[in-house]
């Protein structure tokens, strides 16, 4: 259940993103927005008699992924405008090369269909994903940015991954631990606003506002739903296959339906395997 409400949750941030994009407002204003969002949510569920629960390794672990959350939004939007969104997005979501191996480093045991399985969502979300016509990943320093999606995103989900493997959490320590990491990029990014002098202002338009909190309730819950599905329901590598391969088959079939997105063949053919890939994992982890 907390599996699909992260990949619900997800789904709908991408959706307002891609709604969001039409205003062409600048996107940091918005995140730092988003981000408050986040931490007031999560401070509004935090018992008071629960806060000296949250220790261990989850403090240093909130402090490493607040600085990752904001770098790898500010990297992911740059590599957007260099590269593309097709590519920025495939190496992004082919993180999973490097965070299930390590999470198969740390204790997860797969059997060969789940194997498989990974495998084929890899293919299936560079066939959906690769970017049609001509490539702009030809200079040095796109190759970078790219290569700095992929790393961060990777950085990221290792980090769940060795918080999971050393610690277990309750609903409490779940929603302190995402509402603190929340906190810690909403911080960072509200001081690089500051210093870089990058259209702090704008942070009071109704506008940046209003998007900043509709993008921040489906934020908190999909870290917070993530959280709990990583603790109860599938080791990390069987997790974060599955929600990034769910979310290109549901993030395609709404660009289809709903903003009129062609696919082309290797995109349905994508689509398939990673159905097919996902039944597989799924049949496997309950066999």
């Amino acid at each position: 259940m907390n599996t699909t409400l992260c990949i619900l949750c997800t789904l709908l941030l991408g959706i307002i993103f891609r709604w969001a994009a039409l205003y062409k407002l600048p996107a940091i204003p918005i995140v730092i927005v988003n981000y408050l969002t986040c931490t007031v949510i999560g401070y509004y569920y935090i018992s008071s008699e629960s806060i000296s629960n949250f220790k261990g390794v989850l403090v240093p672990a909130s402090v490493i992924l607040g600085l990752l959350f904001f770098i790898g939004f500010s990297l992911f939007a740059i590599t957007i405008k260099k590269a593309g969104l097709s590519l920025a997005v495939l190496f992004q979501k082919l993180s999973l090369i490097l965070s299930v191996p390590f999470a198969v480093f740390w204790g997860d045991q797969l059997t060969f269909a789940q194997y498989l399985g990974i495998g084929l969502a890899c293919i299936a979300i560079f066939l959906i994903l690769k970017p049609k016509g001509q490539s702009k990943a030809g200079s040095s320093q796109v190759i970078f940015l790219l290569l700095g999606c992929l790393l961060v995103s990777a950085a990221i989900e290792c980090t769940f991954i060795f918080s999971q493997k050393k610690t277990h959490w309750d609903t409490q320590a779940a929603i302190q631990f995402t509402t603190y990491i929340f906190a810690i990029a909403f911080v960072v990014g509200f001081i690089y606003m500051l210093i870089c002098k990058r259209e702090y202002l704008k942070l009071f338009q109704w506008k940046i506002i209003s998007i900043g909190i509709l993008l921040g309730i489906p934020n908190f819950h999909s870290i917070y739903f993530m959280l709990k599905a990583l603790n109860s329901e599938f080791i990390p590598s069987i997790f974060y296959t599955l929600l990034n391969s769910s979310i290109i088959i549901l993030s395609s079939i709404v660009a289809y339906f709903c903003f009129r997105d062609p696919l082309s063949k290797n995109q349905w053919l994508g689509l398939c395997i990673a159905i097919f890939s996902l039944a597989l994992i799924t049949l496997a982890n309950l066999f």
